[in-house]
């Protein structure tokens, strides 16, 4: 009976298993993985670009929020390094090498005081919503009432920037 269970037990992990996927599938995945979790985390962007998934969004920028990207991009970067160069092609160790830096430098920027400066002179979260018309079509009703619902996030938002910005004074 109980071999039975195993074998019961082996049989379905063998079907719900994904099938052992090689460097050049496991890198293109991670890296539509990671491609889409930047569009999500950066919602402005991502409808600068075209992708309008997120048109109503203006994103966190809460240090709850850096910390949780932060997190995400330590899980991808633990992915990344799991995928052997062997098997990639020229370009494809180029493009890993500058994700694992770039992610490498999330995970690490994170920890320094510098994550609590969110304006210089050149620019910051206000001048980021005043210019945000520029970057967005408006050709439907939705568009507008996208754009409002940003504009109606812009106060929490600019709160928590302020919250954030008293701590870096606050911090030296």
């Amino acid at each position: 009976m109980r071999h039975r269970h195993v074998l019961l037990a082996a049989t379905i992990l063998a079907f719900a298993a994904p099938a052992v996927a090689g460097p050049t599938e496991d890198f293109n995945a991670l890296t539509d993985q990671y491609w889409a979790f930047t569009l999500r985390e950066n919602p402005t962007f991502a409808s600068g670009l075209g992708v309008h998934d997120y048109d109503d969004q203006l994103g966190d920028i809460s240090l709850a929020a850096e910390d949780r990207r932060a997190a995400q991009a330590a899980q991808f970067l633990a992915r990344l390094d799991r995928i052997p160069d062997a098997g990639l092609s020229p370009a494809d160790r180029i493009n890993k090498a500058i994700l694992r830096r770039t992610l490498g430098e999330s995970v690490e920027a994170n920890r320094f005081g510098q994550r609590v400066m969110l304006f210089s002179n050149r620019g910051g979260w206000h001048q980021n919503l005043a210019g945000l018309a520029e970057g967005l079509t408006f050709r439907t009703r939705a568009d507008y009432d996208n754009y409002l619902k940003r504009l109606a996030q812009y106060p929490a938002l600019n709160d928590e920037a302020l919250r954030i910005s008293n701590q870096a004074i606050a911090g030296g």
